[in-house]
């Protein structure tokens, strides 16, 4: 949506409160600009979003700090590697083999700037002393997420609602232009979409969201209120990628988190369970919820869903593989959709298009991107001893819902919301395992530190 003159003014306003507090105050707006407001933007011949503003604001004011950063083989500065591979798949080969079109250098400029927030994210775990930081994005995180609940709570079962909501964040779109169609506003209130136009978005981002705020907020009223808002989100959207993510969260928590720990949280369970199962079976989303997985009865190779995913994605992508053999050096750049919809003549390449993400490393960015897409994950997955034990297992349920997002959709890949929320608890890994490899880390027994503060509450 594009804003108009007081709402950029309402912007600007809360921008500046938030530095007067210090550099930290960014990280609590960066969260509510991508969750919130990811389609909110300023207008001048070319859209620049407010997260964009944000990002580029954190990126400004923390570059000594992120340049400051020590990185090895053993922990990949991932944030500088696909920014190579972005410049090369989406600016430089383009500008050979397309026309030259203004939304090439753009798209490689916002795709950028969401990958930027691994580097970012492994700054703030990397000093013990960024405690200001890691409560503002925890604050920011919460905020969304509970606003998300609100969004979801009211578009779902009322298309009137949907509609208006639909019309607020894509005002700009036009009324002919199907979210704000009424047809539109029927499939919303059946499916809360939220701000993204995709309720699998939602609820990921309910999923994704409520965890990582788990991770750095340390106040227990506020992380239940973040946690019911993520389910009513969740239970809104109806995903049943979101629903299998947070499934698998559950065993991972289990098995890595502390005896303690894990003695009340089975407690806990035992407790609210019942009770929460009772409330759902009692509420109006347990009839979408069961169809949608119904579908599975007959086989789950007989949903439409999964064999566009993972058999017809994968053979369009071979085909376009076979007649655009440069796809496996090269890719398609970071979003080949846009420069279609721009006008560009992209020799049909689009038509590789998988909906797998792991899939969508290789059609974006060539065979390199998808090493060093999946290499990612499996570096974070080996960092993970070097995480603090107070949220070891919450960032490792994390990273087993970020792989299941991968392996389901193509969301991680091309909403930059859901791209951001993936590589925090990859970020947090790498920061943690350049603070624990420091000297000035180490304790006298020269263990890696594990005391280090979080929040600063």
């Amino acid at each position: 949506m594009n804003l108009n003159g007081p709402e950029v003014l309402l912007f600007l306003l809360a921008l500046a409160i938030l530095r007067a507090t210090g550099r930290p105050g960014l990280f609590a707006m960066w969260p509510i600009t991508f969750i919130v407001f990811p389609t909110a933007r300023l207008y001048y011949g070319f859209p620049l979003y407010l997260y964009d503003i944000v990002s580029v604001l954190l990126l400004l004011e923390y570059r000594r700090d992120l340049l400051a950063l020590r990185w090895g083989w053993n922990c990949l500065p991932w944030h500088y590697v696909f920014f190579a591979l972005i410049a090369v798949s989406g600016v430089a080969w383009p500008l050979v083999v397309f026309s030259p079109n203004p939304q090439i250098a753009w798209i490689a400029f916002h795709t950028s700037l969401a990958m930027a927030a691994f580097g970012l994210s492994a700054m703030m775990f990397a000093d013990p002393r960024k405690v200001r930081e890691r409560a503002m994005l925890g604050y920011g995180l919460a905020a969304s997420i509970i606003v998300m609940g609100l969004i979801g709570a009211l578009q779902f079962g009322s298309p009137a609602n949907a509609g208006q909501i639909a019309s607020f964040f894509f005002r700009d779109f036009g009324d002919e232009t199907f979210v704000n169609t009424d047809f539109y506003a029927e499939i919303a209130a059946e499916r809360a979409a939220g701000p993204y136009g995709s309720a699998n978005i939602l609820g990921v981002v309910a999923v994704l969201g409520a965890m990582a705020a788990s991770i750095v907020v340390r106040n227990r009223a506020l992380l239940l209120v973040t946690f019911a808002a993520a389910a009513i989100a969740l239970l809104s959207s109806v995903s049943r990628q979101a629903v299998i993510g947070l499934l698998l969260m559950g065993p991972v928590y289990f098995l890595m988190t502390r005896s303690r720990e894990r003695f009340w949280a089975v407690l806990l369970s035992l407790t609210m369970l019942p009770l929460l199962a009772a409330a759902f079976m009692a509420s109006d989303y347990v009839t979408p919820l069961f169809e949608r997985f119904g579908r599975w009865e007959g086989g789950i190779e007989n949903d439409a869903n999964f064999v566009a995913r993972y058999v017809a994605g994968p053979e369009r992508l071979a085909e376009a593989i076979s007649e655009f053999p440069s796809i496996l050096l090269f890719g398609t750049g970071p979003d080949i959709g846009k420069l279609v919809a721009a006008g560009v003549d992209t020799h049909g390449r689009e038509f590789g298009f998988a909906s797998v993400s792991y899939l969508l490393f290789l059609f974006q960015y060539g065979i390199l991107g998808l090493v060093a897409g999946v290499s990612m994950h499996i570096q974070a997955m080996n960092q993970l001893k070097l995480v603090p034990d107070a949220i070891r297992a919450r960032v490792a349920a994390m990273i087993a819902a970020v792989v299941v997002f991968y392996l389901t959709d193509n969301m991680p890949n091309i909403s930059e919301t859901v791209t951001i929320l993936c590589l925090l608890p990859i970020g947090l890994c790498a920061g943690c395992a350049i603070q624990s490899l420091r000297p000035s880390a180490f304790s006298a027994g020269g263990a890696p530190r594990r005391d280090f503060k979080l929040s600063g509450t």
